[in-house]
């Protein structure tokens, strides 16, 4: 047999597929696999590094099993990840055990950008009050969790919740202070969106 840490690839009939070598692999345990359409696979779980590079609960790899210089979650997941799901623009929500991510709170849910920082435009507020270990996307944009939370940003919602997705508006939302607003955030059916000149 071959020495497999963490992560293996296997044939169509079961056999190991050697083309994939993860090196030393993750350091500790493999919680989830998704694969990227452009044939890249995100890990994620109790690791705090892949093949002797720093990789805090979260890293992506390429086809070969090497791993992924460009993705980069810095400091990472404080906790485990049971979850990683990759949206239809590129974008990855994660769910698990930890309460923050790139060192800024994240109470069990975060979404991370294409190279691994942090989207602070997906906005959880408190989160999930425990674990979140399953998440799937809905055709409309709207995310559905489960896990052993009772109340998801301080409202009654017993092991699972549907979040609202986030707004793509293409820039970033300036803050309050530049005299421009966006109402109700998140957004719904219907968002208007204010200025004021200076």
């Amino acid at each position: 047999g071959i020495s497999r840490w963490n992560i293996a690839r296997a044939n169509a009939d079961g056999s190991p597929d050697i083309s994939f070598d993860p090196g030393t692999g993750a350091n500790s345990g493999v919680n989830c696999v998704a694969l990227q359409p452009d044939g890249k696979v995100l890990i994620a779980g109790m690791f705090t590094g892949y093949d002797g590079t720093p990789r805090n609960r979260l890293a992506r790899l390429q086809p070969d099993g090497t791993l992924d210089g460009m993705f980069d979650p810095g400091p990472g997941a404080s906790s485990g990840i049971d979850q990683v799901v990759v949206q239809p623009d590129g974008k990855i929500l994660i769910g698990g055990h930890f309460t923050s991510y790139h060192s800024q709170p994240r109470h069990r849910i975060a979404r991370v950008n294409a190279d691994g920082t942090l989207d602070s435009n997906f906005e959880p507020g408190n989160g999930a009050d425990a674990v979140v270990r399953c998440i799937g996307l809905q055709a409309d944009g709207n995310v559905l969790i489960g896990g052993s939370f009772t109340s998801y940003d301080g409202t009654g919602r017993n092991r699972i919740a549907r979040i609202h997705g986030g707004l793509t508006t293409g820039v970033e939302v300036p803050s309050a202070q530049n005299g421009l607003g966006l109402w109700p955030n998140p957004a719904q059916f219907s968002t208007s969106i204010g200025f004021t000149l200076a």
